[in-house]
């Protein structure tokens, strides 16, 4: 994000990047052998990174594009 507003290139690239994004779970939920899904309609304590994340990913494919 800083990246584009400074208008510097970004680090890391998104294609060094190849883990899977966060479990969209409460940390309430997670125990040492599962966790549980909240009911569906439930917003989770995760939801805003994980949204944050896909936002960020669609801005970095944006400046690959115009630079």
């Amino acid at each position: 994000y800083l990246s584009a507003v400074e208008g510097l290139p970004k680090t890391p690239q998104d294609r060094d990047i190849d883990v899977e994004l966060p479990s969209d779970v409460d940390d309430d939920f997670v125990t040492a052998d599962e966790y549980l899904l909240t009911l569906p309609g439930e917003p989770t304590g995760m939801l805003l990174f994980v949204s944050l994340i896909k936002v960020v990913r669609v801005l970095s494919n944006t400046l690959e594009i115009l630079y």
